[in-house]
Order: C-alpha cells, then sequence, then structure tokens
C-alpha cells in the first residue's frame, strides 16, 4: 500500500532541493520540489483520501438506500395499478403483504447486522425478533381464516401505517440517523408499537376465525 503521508507529513526538509528565480527587484523568489506520489501509487494515495473523507461509504449508503426504495415503490405500484385496472385478486390479496413483510425483516436483519439497532448501550435487535414474531401470526391467522371460510384478508389501514413506518425506519436507520441517534430510536419504537397495536388488531376483529 502506497504511504501517502510521505507527501504531506513526513518530508525530510533536509533533502528538500529549493530552485528560485531573480525578480527584477534583485530578490530571490523561493521555491522547493517535495516528494509526490505519482502513477499507481498516486491512485492508491486518491483511494485512500476518498475513503478518509467518507465518500466511499456515503456513495455505498445511498446505493443501499436506493435499492430498498426502488423495491418499496414497486410494491406499492402494482397494488395501485390492481385496483385501477380492476384486477385485485385474492392471491394478490395474500401475497401483496407477504411480500412488504420479506422485504422489512430482511433489510431489519441487515440493519442489525451493520449495529443500526444500539442505542444507549443496548442492543436492540430484540424489536425485530417481535416484529417478525407477528408478522408470522397475522399470516398464520390468514390462512386460518382462508381454510375456514374462504375469504382472504386484506391488509387493514393499521397494518397499511405500520409497513409505512417501518420503511421510513428502514430510510433513516440506512441514512445512519443522519447523525442524530434519537430519530432512529424513536422511530424503531414507534415501529414496535403499530407493530403489536396492528396485530392485536387484527387477531381481535378476526376472533370468529376461532370459533
Amino acid at each position: 500500500m502506497a504511504n501517502c503521508s510521505t507527501a504531506t507529513n513526513n518530508v525530510d526538509l533536509t533533502k528538500v532541493k529549493p530552485y528560485g528565480d531573480t525578480l527584477n527587484d534583485g530578490r530571490m523568489e523561493m521555491a522547493f520540489t517535495l516528494p509526490v506520489p505519482y502513477g499507481e501509487e498516486a491512485e492508491e494515495c486518491a483511494k485512500q483520501y476518498v475513503k478518509k473523507l467518507g465518500f466511499e461509504e456515503i456513495n455505498v449508503t445511498y446505493y443501499k438506500l436506493a435499492v430498498f426504495v426502488i423495491a418499496a415503490f414497486t410494491d406499492f405500484l402494482d397494488g395501485k395499478i390492481a385496483r385501477k385496472f380492476n384486477l385485485v385478486t385474492d392471491f394478490g390479496k395474500f401475497l401483496d403483504p407477504l411480500a412488504d413483510k420479506l422485504l422489512v425483516c430482511s433489510t431489519f436483519i441487515y440493519l442489525i447486522e451493520i449495529g443500526r439497532f444500539e442505542y444507549f448501550g443496548i442492543k436492540w435487535g430484540f424489536v425485530v425478533t417481535l416484529i417478525i414474531a407477528r408478522e408470522f401470526a397475522v399470516t398464520g391467522l390468514r390462512l386460518l381464516a382462508s381454510s375456514k371460510n374462504g375469504t382472504v384478508m386484506a391488509a387493514k389501514m393499521l397494518g397499511k401505517c405500520k409497513t409505512m413506518t417501518q420503511m421510513i425506519t428502514i430510510c433513516v436507520l440506512l441514512l445512519n440517523n443522519f447523525n442524530v441517534p434519537v430519530i432512529g430510536f424513536v422511530l424503531i419504537m414507534l415501529s414496535l408499537a403499530l407493530t403489536v397495536v396492528s396485530g392485536v388488531d387484527y387477531f381481535v376483529k378476526s376472533k370468529d376465525v376461532f370459533k
């Protein structure tokens, strides 16, 4: 690896050679030649400085955010198109919420891996466990309702609000909370609250399924 510091900090001034020109008034204008990297060494130094400034990490973060936003938008778009052209089916009602769950839960798991669920010295990864447990429970409830009376439970308003909040939370966490940790923490707690409340709402309104 190139030692880029030699170009800035660790220069041996005893080996620096001066050169100069005589100005019109007889004074000498002095300059110095400093050792600088070139060729492959210069390219390596440029990469190191860019990485030091954080641009490389920022670019990768934006790529990840763009992939998530595109996936979330296409999931929203297919439902809108289905309703507009009267293409709503029982299969779509079942699969659309499932696609949301897969997208959200897999991204939450990734965010745990990169340390975005650590606040106040506590690891809050168990929140994702509760979210996933709720999604399994509601999916099981849908399957039970479908097998008993042949109806497919569509997503309710509370469930949609929960999903939207989770997706906003993911976007903020991918951007590292805009360097304000409390923002991410508040959104995680809000996502957890809506997850639990919407899950209870599903079971209360579907109690007839268990008779």
